[in-house]
């Protein structure tokens, strides 16, 4: 697979974990059904899992003990691996005897008396550590297809091919953006930064992602970009794509942005000669 595959296919991911950690009671077993048919489908995924728990033994029925006040507990294991086996071990067996979701999240206490807040509560003790665990895998393989890319960028401007050296950096020939893909990539960066504000993050998250658009956003206007600076904007928003905020809510959209923001900045930057 190719960074663009995998970048759709942490998007389609992130849908469909998101889906999950919504569930609403009138839902049924049905995004859990669908969640762990998806993962169990597909190839990467599902690589990406038996990679983390192949030899390990561990019973996920060691995760639910019994607190003194009759409510279950979550017992979470030390060992991330065996963490990850409970978790896929225990998604498999509610979904493949379709166990009533309603029932088993009661049993455990949430400090809520609605019952949307009690599957949700139930479901982020239970699953939401897997699906962290897979979008970061699924992103730290980004990180690595675009590393062994050779980075070159070619620059010019209204009045000609330039060649500039920037900390150390060599720039060759031409980067040419076309004005529809500069709007989207204006469009997309304002987006971003709106959709920022509304996320379950502290104001020092917040405003250092913003930064990072603003770079861009000066970047791409710029007639003669800063390659360092231009490239290590890129790099955060890339790493920020891992953050969990985004996995749910409105940071899906967040998400779904940034994914199509990196696509188009991306030939920017396998251009770029450091």
């Amino acid at each position: 697979m190719n960074i663009k595959e995998y970048r759709k296919l942490s998007v389609d991911f992130n849908d469909i974990a998101s889906a999950l950690l919504r569930t609403k009671y009138t839902d049924g077993n049905t995004n859990l059904i669908r969640f762990k048919n998806y993962i169990n489908e597909n190839e990467v995924i599902q690589k990406i899992i038996q990679d983390k728990i192949i030899n390990v033994e561990y019973d996920f029925n060691n995760m639910i003990t019994k607190g003194f006040s009759g409510w279950a507990q979550i017992n979470i294991p030390v060992n991330e691996a065996e963490h990850i086996k409970g978790m896929y071990d225990y998604l498999n067996y509610l979904a493949d005897n379709n166990i009533n979701l309603e029932n088993v999240a009661f049993q455990f206490l949430c400090g809520s008396n609605n019952v949307n807040d009690h599957l949700r509560y139930y479901i982020d003790l239970f699953f939401k550590p897997l699906i962290f665990f897979i979008s970061k895998e699924l992103s730290k393989k980004i990180i690595e297809l675009e590393e062994d890319d050779k980075m070159r960028i070619d620059i010019s401007n209204p009045n000609g091919p330039v060649n500039i050296a920037d900390r150390g950096s060599t720039i060759n020939s031409t980067m040419i953006i076309n004005n529809n893909d500069l709007d989207k990539i204006i469009e997309l960066i304002n987006s971003i930064k709106n959709g920022i504000n509304n996320l379950d993050l502290d104001n020092e998250e917040k405003e250092s992602i913003i930064d990072d658009m603003d770079v861009i956003d000066e970047q791409v206007n710029a007639s003669i970009p800063k390659p360092t600076r231009f490239k290590k904007a890129f790099n955060n928003i890339k790493n920020f794509i891992s953050n969990a905020a985004l996995v749910t809510g409105a940071g899906v959209t967040v998400a779904t942005n940034i994914n199509q923001l990196l696509e188009y900045l991306k030939p920017i930057i396998d251009n770029l000669h450091l």
